[in-house]
């Protein structure tokens, strides 16, 4: 029978397929973006989940257009390289954002607009001048680009501008509020929302609040919720899996289910922080389960051995 020492170890060398695309690799990429190794119980679950719910399209040929807390996963592995480095995790992802952001302003105009903006040469000042020429496109592209990068003193010229404050990039559909709530920007968060931004703009399936928990931000997703956002009863799972501590707290102090789970898969934060190995994690859900009784709930991860 093994130890509980190479479980853990085992448990600690699962990972996952990465892809910077939300599909499959057919096994043909070389690309050091993607890495096969054994699958996790979350992976086989989601296999099995993916399984039934094709055959059930295919016998009612309807699509469901809601996330489940699967689907929470499967979104921010899209952006993952690893998931041992909560650090690289969120570099990897904001390396992507700002690619995207990158080719889009070059697809659509002069990129050097961005690459000004980042180096500092623009200013609330001078924006007015140095964005004189810029068309249109050129300067939705630049709005999110500066909410991405917490440029909060360039928003109010974009707006004024004409850019629509809800513009969103149309690869992922996200905005500059999902941008700012993503970098913990809560002074950007604070002036969209003054400025008429719709609090629950959704790209494919997520909102702001889903990109200030991915990128553990409280401030914002206080701030989101004040202003009206829905509570999507998945939220503490999008916080569990994104490692987002302070997040988790926040929202279990603000009456979020710490017990929510799916009725297709049946996942609850526990199942999920256990997966991953996020002992602060598991320990702050046990707390909310269990009602502040702190010192169990050490013997229990003691017990464990996460």
């Amino acid at each position: 029978m093994p130890s509980p020492e190479s479980s853990n170890r085992r448990r600690r060398n699962l990972t996952r397929t990465i892809s910077f695309q939300n599909d499959e690799s057919d096994g043909s990429s070389t690309s050091p973006k993607h890495r096969t190794a054994s699958p996790s119980l979350l992976s086989r679950i989601r296999s099995f989940r993916e399984d039934r719910s094709t055959m059930k399209r295919k016998k009612t040929g309807e699509e469901s257009s809601s996330p489940t807390p699967l689907d929470d996963i499967i979104f921010l592995e899209s952006f993952e390289e690893s998931h041992y480095n909560e650090e690289l995790s969120i570099s990897v992802c904001k390396d992507m954002i700002r690619q995207n952001l990158l080719d889009l302003m070059k697809s659509c105009g002069n990129v050097q607009f961005l690459h000004d903006i980042e180096s500092g040469k623009v200013n609330e000042y001078n924006i007015e001048d140095l964005f004189r020429s810029a068309t249109k496109a050129e300067k939705n592209v630049a709005y999110l680009w500066a909410a991405f990068l917490k440029k909060r003193n360039l928003l109010g010229y974009f707006i004024r501008s004409g850019v629509d404050v809800n513009y969103s990039e149309p690869q992922q559909g996200f905005g500059a509020l999902h941008f700012s709530g993503f970098n913990g920007c809560i002074n950007c968060s604070e002036y969209l929302l003054k400025n008429g931004a719709n609090v629950n703009l959704k790209n494919i399936n997520y909102s702001p609040l889903h990109c200030a928990a991915f990128g553990n931000s409280p401030e914002c997703a206080r701030a989101l919720l004040k202003a009206g956002a829905e509570r999507p009863d998945n939220l503490i799972l999008t916080a569990v899996r994104a490692n987002a501590v302070e997040c988790l707290k926040f929202l279990i102090d603000n009456n979020f289910d710490v017990n929510y789970s799916s009725a297709e898969c049946g996942l609850t934060a526990l199942h999920v922080a256990a997966d991953l190995g996020y002992e602060n994690c598991f320990k702050r859900a046990m707390y909310g389960r269990c009602f502040g009784q702190l010192p169990e709930i050490d013997r229990i991860i003691r017990s464990l051995s996460l």
